[in-house]
């Protein structure tokens, strides 16, 4: 399984996550990399966003908008499919499921990360785990279910929970504490500019963690 978790953050604050990227793909290989936004509404805003993030690629990468709010196509699901590296993007992440769920790119998405890259921010690195239950912890930084999704589980690539945009404060760590009473896996809770990435199934932290577990917390760096 190979798989890159972003937090959240512009360029310059994710520039370690960017060098084991670059790491996945031979010096010489020309990349194709698709971006699914999280919505429709936003989709080419965030693509801008997108091709600004990866600019460190330069003449390297075709860069793919690939917008799922409607059932793709048998053309545009193989074409996304072939692609070198996937990237789903960040933004309300029961909109990014139910849209995951809409086109049955769940388990072709586990199927890619098996071969190819598969990354994703915020929103699209939640639905890598198995569930998006921590869409709404902390409460500080819960995005709103105004579609009423109901089913919540996820792609399960990862035996890890993941909280994007992670800050220590005491309300916070309170409720993901809390919520991690209830829950068998851990949750892995990142800053922007940090980030998770998984190698062949090997496990590893950039610019550190911090690990909820059962009711109790400790950190990695």
């Amino acid at each position: 399984m190979n798989l890159v978790l972003f937090s959240g953050g512009g360029k310059s604050i994710n520039k370690r996550i960017h060098q084991e990227i670059l790491s996945f793909f031979p010096s010489d290989q020309k990349i194709t990399l698709s971006f699914i936004p999280a919505e429709g509404d936003f989709a080419e805003e965030d693509f801008v966003e997108f091709c600004r993030f990866f600019s460190f690629l330069k003449e390297r990468a075709k860069f793919r908008l690939v917008s799922i709010d409607s059932v793709l196509g048998s053309k545009e699901r193989k074409a996304l499919l072939k692609s070198d590296g996937i990237f789903l993007g960040g933004g309300n992440t029961y909109h990014l499921l139910n849209n995951l769920q809409k086109n049955k790119l769940m388990l072709p998405l586990k199927q890619f990360a098996k071969k190819k890259l598969l990354m994703g921010l915020s929103a699209g690195s939640i639905v890598m785990t198995p569930n998006i239950m921590t869409a709404a912890v902390p409460s500080s930084e819960s995005d709103d279910n105004t579609i009423g999704l109901k089913k919540l589980s996820a792609m399960s690539l990862v035996p890890f929970e993941f909280a994007p945009h992670y800050y220590r404060e005491r309300k916070s760590d309170e409720e993901i504490l809390d919520y991690s009473k209830t829950r068998s896996h851990p949750i892995y809770a990142c800053s922007d500019g940090q980030g998770i990435v998984v190698r062949n199934g090997a496990i590893q932290f950039i610019g550190g963690v911090k690990v909820f577990h059962k009711g109790q917390s400790y950190q990695f760096n």
